[in-house]
């Protein structure tokens, strides 16, 4: 049997640890530039960064991912070993090798209690404002919304908005109700592997692992609906789960990170990063981010 070795350029640090709970992985599904792979109850995507580092990311070489994809299409299983993924197809074993690999994690920095909340918000909030785009649940444009908030008289007609207003309130109550009428509003709210609503809420929950300031009422709320409800795509299920684990893709940490520091050098280029991902993937997950801090400032308010 003929045997070739490709070597993942990069792997996000928990990667190991989910490849020994399996001998086997299915695939789950295959995209133009990627794989994920089903291992356990987990998904592990394999590709390029055209969408920044994964959370669930191991990332490789545009001809090395067009091998894998060749013979995903015909096989639908992988074997598992130590450090690595075997690829099998009649007489032909394409490995996947990660011991050469680097690596990755992208830590959110938690707020210093002697600083302000968002230093950097009004740079971000420009970012926003210059793009002017729309959100992907109900082609909401961005600063449409944000001239409803500043004038305070939101567009009570619209139940998107008032569904908005009531996620910022939803993130400090206590009310398991309340919080899981709200979070069901927007779970699976889209097209596509990672419906708007479920970004909208990535990008807040990253807020929250800046600051720590949401109600674990609500967090609690959202991992018992996961974990209980067929509420969206496998896709964007991982992808909430590793919010909650504190785990983010490299490009909404980045960006995260920037508008906690004082005029950060990096912010156009990593907002621009973050608003490129996917279709609408990029500005849902950064309005959700505005979204998380809109909350917070009110609270404090």
């Amino acid at each position: 049997m003929m045997e070739s070795i490709i070597e993942a350029k990069e792997y996000h640090k928990d990667i190991p640890l989910l490849l020994l709970k399996d001998t086997t992985g299915s695939i789950h599904s295959i995209f133009q530039n990627g794989l994920n792979i089903r291992v356990g109850d987990g998904l592990i995507f394999i590709g390029s960064l055209k969408n920044g580092r994964l959370p669930f990311g191991i990332h490789t070489g545009e001809d090395d991912i067009q091998q894998l994809l060749y013979i995903a299409h015909k096989q639908p299983y992988v074997k598992i070993e130590k450090d690595s993924l075997l690829f099998v197809e009649e007489n032909k074993t394409l490995t996947l090798d990660l011991r050469k690999g680097t690596a990755f994690f992208y830590p959110i920095e938690k707020k210093d209690k002697t600083k302000e909340y968002f230093p950097s918000f009004s740079l971000f909030l420009e970012r926003l404002m210059l793009e002017d785009k729309t959100i992907g649940i109900e082609e909401l444009s961005i600063v449409e919304f944000l001239e409803d908030y500043v004038q305070d008289t939101p567009d009570k007609d619209k139940e998107l908005i008032r569904k908005l207003y009531q996620l910022m309130d939803a993130v400090f109550s206590d009310d398991p109700i309340f919080i899981e009428q709200t979070l069901r509003y927007f779970l699976g709210r889209g097209s596509g592997l990672t419906p708007s609503g479920d970004d909208l809420l990535v990008g807040a929950l990253a807020i929250n692992q800046y600051s720590n300031a949401f109600h674990s009422s609500f967090m609690d709320g959202m991992k018992k609906i996961l974990q209980t409800s067929s509420v969206t795509t496998d896709v964007s299920k991982a992808y909430l789960e590793s919010a909650l684990q504190g785990k983010y893709s490299s490009v909404i940490a980045n960006m995260v990170n920037d508008i906690a520091e004082i005029n950060s050098e990096k912010i156009v280029q990593h907002f621009q990063e973050l608003v490129n991902v996917g279709h609408s993937s990029g500005i849902d997950s950064a309005f959700g981010i505005l979204i998380g801090m809109l909350a917070i400032r009110r609270k404090s308010e």
